[in-house]
């Protein structure tokens, strides 16, 4: 109102009462001065334009963090029915394959004449 381009202490607290209002949030005259001495960083008794840009910034984050907005509202229950995925029937188990018989000895392709003989090879 004087054109200092700062607030008072005096000044902000009804701006501060008021913004808080929106949020249903009530401060006290006390709280508000208190908050105000808080902001003013330089400690030169008055609010800058920058002070109380960061005071309202912390006013509305306090605002929303005493109401948060409502959770989403729950999907009404479906009204079709969600079946299990299908089954299908396990394959019967595989038998162990029966004992293996011992190959027949390739003498047995022999002539006589060689069968028990040993041969023996060079490489």
């Amino acid at each position: 109102r004087d054109r200092s381009r700062t607030l008072t202490p005096d000044e902000v607290a009804p701006l501060m009462m008021r913004m808080v209002q929106a949020s249903n949030v009530r401060i006290t005259r006390e709280q508000a001065l208190e908050f105000t001495s808080i902001f003013d960083i330089n400690g030169d008794g008055v609010i800058s334009r920058a002070e109380f840009i960061d005071l309202s910034k912390f006013m509305t984050v306090m605002g929303k963090l005493q109401n948060p907005p409502a959770p989403p509202k729950a999907a009404p229950p479906s009204t079709t029915q969600t079946l299990p995925p299908p089954t299908t029937p396990s394959p019967p188990p595989v038998a162990d394959p029966p004992p293996r018989q011992p190959s027949p000895s390739p003498e047995r392709y022999l002539p006589p004449s060689l069968k028990g003989r040993t041969v023996e090879a060079k490489l």
